[in-house]
């Protein structure tokens, strides 16, 4: 659902909202609805041009929480990557636009060899940094319309989408 009720300042207060989720997402499971709302409100006090800030209805904060529940639950908590699931629809829809649009996809799917013996013998801590950290790298080699997506664990996928179909 989007929010009216923002008029022409909408276009300031977006890039608000979105700086207030991802703090919410580095900040993990341990923000309350009241650190949300807290954060939200703060975020918005400042635009330029609006003086005293935005008055905020509960039909606002409602969205902005429907947003962030919809974020974390296609999105992985740790690395900020897409997660299985939004990897399983795009993948779908992909799949379902090949036909008709005369292209092909690529997938590829990695895990981290040792993944386990890092865990094991260097701590959890550890091991997730170093899965951040293969995000982050791997991220930076992506391009374009690629997506990539930690499926769980240790296991990433890549999706290609729209190649140029070749003839056998």
């Amino acid at each position: 659902a989007t929010c009216d009720v923002w008029g022409g300042e909408r276009a300031r207060a977006i890039p608000a909202l979105r700086a207030v989720i991802a703090e919410l997402d580095r900040l993990g499971s341990g923000w309350s609805a009241g650190h949300m709302v807290y954060n939200l409100a703060e975020a918005l006090r400042p635009l330029p041009g609006v003086g005293a800030g935005l008055s905020l209805r509960p039909a606002d904060i409602a969205d902005a929480m429907s947003a962030l529940s919809l974020h974390q639950a296609l999105h992985d908590a740790l690395t900020g990557l897409p997660n299985r699931v939004l990897f399983g629809t795009r993948l779908s829809e992909e799949l379902s636009s090949m036909a008709s649009a005369r292209t092909s996809v690529a997938v590829a799917v990695m895990d981290l060899d040792g993944f386990k013996e890092i865990n094991d013998t260097l701590g959890h801590q550890f091991g997730d940094v170093v899965l951040q950290e293969v995000a982050k790298r791997v991220s930076n080699c992506v391009e374009g319309a690629a997506l990539l997506a930690r499926l769980g664990g240790d296991e990433f996928a890549l999706l290609f989408p729209s190649f140029a179909a070749r003839e056998d």
